[in-house]
Formats: C-alpha cells, sequence, structure tokens
C-alpha cells in the first residue's frame, strides 16, 4: 500500500464515520421529524461512502467509475430537493400568500440557475479526455456551480428573513454552503490543473482537501445538532414552528 491510498482510504473511513455520526445526531435530537430530506441524504452519502469504499478495495476501475457516476447522479437529486425543503422550512412561518409568492420566485430562481451553470460550464474545456467522461466532468462542474447558487440563496433567505443562526434549518444551509464553495474551487483547479505536469498528485491532494472539508462540514453540523435545544419561545427560529 502506498502513501497515496492509505491516506485516501482513512478520509474514505473518516467520511462514513462523521457522515454516520451527523445522520445518528438528527435521528437522537428528532431533526429528522424537522428535515426529513435532509436525513434521508445523509443516510443517502453514508451508505454511498460505504459502497464507494467496497468498490474503491477490489480496485475495479471500471466498475468503481460507473458506481462514482450513478452515486453522483442520485446525489444531485438528493441535494436539490435538500436545497427546496430548506427553503420551505424557512419561509413556514410567514403569512400564506407571502409563503406562496416566496416559493414561487425560488422556483424560478433555481430553474434560472440551472441555465447559468449549464452556461458556464460549457465554456470550459475538458482537453485529453473520453467523451464520456467529458460529458460527465461538466455536468459535474454545472451542478457545482448550480449547488453554490442555491445554497447561497437560501442562505440569504435566512439573512432576509431575519433568521438567527440558532436556528436548526440556518445551521444546516451554512454547513452546505461551507462544503458547496470548496467543492466549487475543486472543479476549478481540477481543470487548471489539466493542462499541467504532475497532475495526478494535483488532482489527488484537490480531492483530498475537499474530503477533508466534507468531514469538518459533517462534524460542524453534528456538534451543531448535539447541542441544540429546541425553542420554542425563540422569534428567530422558524424551522420548528412549522414541523
Amino acid at each position: 500500500m502506498n502513501d497515496l491510498s492509505a491516506v485516501d482510504q482513512v478520509l474514505a473511513i473518516g467520511g462514513i464515520v462523521t457522515e454516520t455520526a451527523c445522520l445518528a445526531c438528527f435521528l437522537l435530537k428528532g431533526a429528522f421529524r424537522v428535515l426529513p430530506r435532509v436525513t434521508c441524504y445523509l443516510a443517502y452519502t453514508s451508505i454511498s461512502e460505504v459502497i464507494g469504499y467496497i468498490f474503491y478495495l477490489y480496485r475495479d476501475p471500471q466498475s468503481y467509475w460507473f458506481a462514482y457516476v450513478a452515486v453522483s447522479l442520485i446525489g444531485y437529486l438528493f441535494e436539490i430537493a435538500v436545497g427546496w425543503e430548506l427553503a420551505v422550512q424557512l419561509t413556514g412561518s410567514i403569512r400564506p400568500a407571502l409563503s406562496r409568492l416566496v416559493r414561487r420566485i425560488s422556483l424560478s430562481l433555481l430553474c434560472a440557475f440551472a441555465i447559468m451553470a449549464a452556461i458556464m460550464a460549457s465554456i470550459v474545456s475538458y482537453r485529453g479526455v473520453e467523451v464520456g467522461v467529458g460529458i460527465f466532468l461538466h455536468c459535474d462542474l454545472a451542478f457545482a456551480i448550480f449547488r453554490v447558487f442555491m445554497f447561497a440563496s437560501v442562505l440569504g433567505l435566512t439573512r432576509i428573513l431575519g433568521i438567527g443562526w440558532k436556528d436548526r434549518c440556518a445551521q444546516v444551509t451554512a454547513c452546505l454552503s461551507l462544503y458547496a464553495v470548496f467543492a466549487l474551487l475543486a472543479e476549478v483547479a481540477h481543470e487548471y490543473l489539466a493542462s499541467m505536469p504532475y497532475q495526478y498528485w494535483g488532482f489527488a491532494i484537490i480531492e483530498r482537501v475537499r474530503s477533508c472539508v466534507w468531514c469538518i462540514a459533517m462534524l460542524l453540523l453534528s456538534w451543531q445538532m448535539f447541542a441544540y435545544q429546541d425553542r420554542q419561545d425563540d422569534p428567530g427560529s422558524t424551522a420548528e414552528c412549522n414541523a
């Protein structure tokens, strides 16, 4: 076993442990009743990490690649559902008419973000890769851009509504936004390194950093959910009012 695979295995196990811990905190503290889609997303990421680790151990590059693509595409759908659930929960305490208007605007923004992300990703040229791999890389980059737009908008919604950081939805959004920004930076760095020598080591370092940021985000979210106390009388907390 070389140093590269040893570190990657440690990070893979770390991802599984932190995701499982975060899921356990959601279940133990009752957050799954308020944010069921976020809870399902955490369960999915934990299971997909285990599947990816198993494929990694068998060292079958083709099978691992197909599994990675399938898991990523399903993960995109989960993240869209998570972003929408957070927006719905945050707007749950405002007047019904205004809430419906905000949700319609949010849906329009999601469509606009998807179009902008697709256009921005199409500008990038992944040189020297197979057609199928290039298509997936463009999709991955487009969703990385879309993810930042989506979670940044939800984060901005918390500020517009005056929701404090003690709110559960605001905490989840902040942690996912942190990872979204680093994931996009990683995608940009991949494109920058594609034409440089020793690009393999550069890719490996970037992916390690991305994995570390994800583990940190999961640890922060685990601690926030574990330390969370229901605040029914807190006007800055809206998610529980809509549970």
